[in-house]
């Protein structure tokens, strides 16, 4: 049978043995349930509370630093024509700041304040942004 091992209320692992009582007796630190039919739908991650399973929250994606031609090509070009066209000093401010970087990182708060400033000033869609952003 499949053993759940359950610790601090995450299931940690799942292991074959015998039985609960006998995973139990190799594993006291851990709450030992049988994976039933009806409990194949969990794994390791999800949680346990008060003899009630639930799948674990979806994990926020991992946004790795990108080239900036890469973060530049996310724009149409009618959209960074229209953006450099731009006399508004927060626009010139953050594509100098663009020039100096080495990478650019999705979830860095001057990237996210930049991109969504765009969109306040028409020049990019909330949907242009959530792509731009790695979001979609």
């Amino acid at each position: 049978m499949d053993v759940f091992l359950i610790k601090d209320s995450v299931i940690e692992n799942c292991i074959s043995a015998d039985s609960t009582e006998r995973a139990q007796q190799f594993y006291p630190d851990y709450t030992c349930i049988e994976r039933t039919e009806l409990l194949s739908q969990f794994g390791i991650g999800d949680l346990y509370n008060a003899g009630v399973f639930t799948k674990s929250p979806p994990k926020p994606p991992i946004l790795y630093p990108i080239s900036r031609l890469t973060f530049l090509r996310r724009f149409t070009a009618q959209q960074r024509i229209a953006i450099r066209a731009q006399e508004d000093a927060v626009i010139k401010d953050a594509l100098q700041m663009l020039d100096l970087a080495e990478e650019v990182k999705l979830d860095d708060q001057d990237t996210v304040f930049f991109v969504n400033y765009l969109v306040t000033q028409n020049l990019i869609t909330e949907e242009d942004s959530l792509r731009i952003l790695g979001v979609v």
